[in-house]
């Protein structure tokens, strides 16, 4: 193969590659200024593309949907988790590590309601947001300073919980405050501090959230 062929065809995979990225850019944008139901002509048009390129990379919206999700986890949530499991100091990593996932999550509340409406499977997610934390509380749990009988299984519960507060306004009515999501996250990190209250019941199953 020539130089020229073998230029050509870099090039070709430059393009693919730019357009890829501009596609998942212009998915963020559509989906920050309208919420979860997007539609891909409009994407499409933000990237200036053409409707045919998009699906060339894409089949359809649930396909552009996870991976809008999976360059925002990748890029957002995992340096805070990775950031979180390297601290030397286990409580302050585990708390500042769900803090920083979960704000980051209320900030893209529109992403995750597409992921939720697309029926994109999240299963691969589990691990990736589990295993940094789970390090981490196995090591608060060591120090002493987390409470023996709190489980992995426990920190994907207390996203959701603070998630529904959050998602549904609840928490902003009852504080007054636009991220009074922070104060129901503060009474659970004080619900797994080491000697806080009586034995938990009902451990979280295998295969459970």
């Amino acid at each position: 193969m020539s130089d020229s062929e073998n230029g050509s065809k870099r090039a070709l995979r430059s393009d693919a590659q730019r357009n890829h990225l501009r596609i998942l850019a212009a998915a963020r944008t559509e989906l920050a200024e309208h919420g979860p139901a997007i539609r891909l002509e409009d994407v499409a048009r933000r990237a200036e593309v053409g409707l045919a390129t998009l699906y060339r990379r894409f089949a359809g919206r649930q396909e552009l949907v996870r991976a809008v999700f999976d360059q925002y986890f990748t890029e957002e949530v995992e340096p805070l988790l990775h950031e979180a499991a390297a601290d030397s100091d286990a409580w302050r990593g585990l708390t500042r590590g769900l803090t920083g996932s979960l704000a980051t999550v209320v900030r893209n509340e529109s992403l995750l309601l597409a992921v939720r409406e697309s029926g994109v499977d999240m299963a691969n997610v589990v691990p990736r947001f589990l295993g940094p934390l789970g390090e981490v509380l196995r090591r608060a749990q060591a120090d002493g300073t987390v409470r023996p009988d709190l489980v992995e299984r426990d920190l994907t519960a207390f996203v959701v919980m603070v998630l529904a507060a959050a998602g549904s306004g609840a928490a902003e009515r009852a504080t007054g405050a636009a991220e009074g999501w922070r104060r129901y996250l503060a009474l659970l990190f004080d619900g797994t501090r080491a000697g806080a209250g009586e034995d938990l019941p009902c451990a979280p199953v295998d295969g459970g959230c």
